[in-house]
């Protein structure tokens, strides 16, 4: 029998997920995965078990090529775990994620949105441009924030499949421009481009070659089709579950300096390439989000636009901020923009593991 006071305490104990109040910006916030939560605490070690990774929460800006960049919260891991990193990026976003807790997925995304607002009411600036999502966070922020405060507000929207499925004609081309030249030109001879990349690019080219022709792409029951919007991530995954495979064969077809490629590195390497490509994330470091992203050029141009703010729900490689703000630059090169995140993933530092006795 649950008592009226035990009642009363448990529903009303705190249920903060992160710290209200920090003492300095460098400060760091453990984080433990604790059953279907994530606890944040001060000390590195929990029951004689390490932390997997650590918050910070500075107010202040850091600088990224030259442009200011705010964020809630900064994120470092100190695990490999690529399913801590997706959920913690996808809670801060507000996306159901299995095993969560709806209460505490809702509170989790509750503080971000909060910590988030703050960080605007402090910049106060007078144009807000947020990047197209399919979370809400970054309307639940502009909402809270009051949207009534903005002067002009305006939002970044996303080229779909088609779009680029008429632009990138052939393998070659989609090595150029959509998958990134410092990566795949790293061969072990000067500009030989590498076996991944090319295996990567073949089946790039026949993910767009079935969206113009109109087929739907399946996988795990959802279709991906022409009008579907861009997403790097998507890429990544249907180009893993759906086309690497069948790319083998293609791939096998190539010739080298008169030399079938089978020859050159073997049935058993070229196994191996295919197999790690069927993970998204060996995938995901090769593409590069070129055009995927829609400009109103008269908002850009706008003498009356200049103190524009960018909102997104995260930072994760930087390669949608470099985009974004490369295409700025050519609308208008001497606009300055500040960028306001939930949060910036900072990387994985498995040397910092804590040591814990136990």
């Amino acid at each position: 029998m649950v008592t009226f006071k035990k009642f009363f305490l448990k529903e009303n104990e705190d249920t903060s997920i992160f710290p209200q109040e920090t003492s300095s910006a460098i400060e760091n916030w453990y984080i433990f995965k604790n059953g279907n939560q994530f606890i944040l605490d001060k000390s590195p070690c929990s029951n004689s078990q390490p932390a997997i990774g650590s918050f910070n929460f500075s107010p202040y800006y850091e600088k990224i090529n030259e442009i200011k960049l705010y964020s809630a919260a900064q994120l470092q891991l100190f695990t490999k775990e690529a399913r801590i990193k997706k959920s913690l990026l996808h809670l801060a976003r507000g996306k159901i994620i299995d095993g969560i807790e709806e209460n505490y997925r809702s509170r989790f995304l509750s503080e971000m949105i909060s910590k988030t607002t703050q960080i605007l009411e402090k910049i106060n600036p007078s144009t807000v441009v947020d990047i197209e999502s399919t979370a809400d966070f970054n309307k639940s922020v502009l909402s809270q924030y009051n949207q009534s405060r903005v002067l002009n507000y305006n939002s970044i929207t996303k080229n779909n499949f088609n779009y680029i499925a008429s632009k990138y004609v052939n393998p070659s081309v989609v090595r150029q421009e959509l998958m990134a030249n410092t990566i795949f030109l790293k061969g072990p001879e000067k500009d030989q481009v590498k076996p991944q990349a090319e295996i990567i690019s073949i089946a790039y080219m026949n993910l767009l070659k079935d969206v113009k022709e109109g087929k739907e792409i399946i996988k795990k029951d959802k279709a991906t089709t022409g009008e579907t919007k861009l997403s790097i991530d998507l890429i990544a995954s249907l180009l893993a579950s759906n086309y690497i495979e069948k790319s083998k064969e293609e791939y096998l077809k190539t010739f080298k300096k008169g030399l079938p490629i089978e020859k050159i590195y073997g049935i058993d390497q070229i196994n191996k390439w295919i197999n790690s490509l069927k993970d998204a994330r060996s995938i995901k470091e090769f593409l590069l989000p070129s055009n995927f992203f829609i400009f109103d050029k008269s908002f850009w141009q706008n003498p009356e636009n200049n103190n524009i703010v960018i909102l997104d729900d995260n930072i994760n490689s930087h390669k949608t901020f470099v985009e974004i703000n490369q295409r700025i630059k050519q609308l208008n090169p001497k606009l300055n923009i500040v960028w306001v995140v939930g949060i910036r993933f900072k990387g994985i530092s498995v040397e910092s593991l804590p040591r814990c006795n136990g």
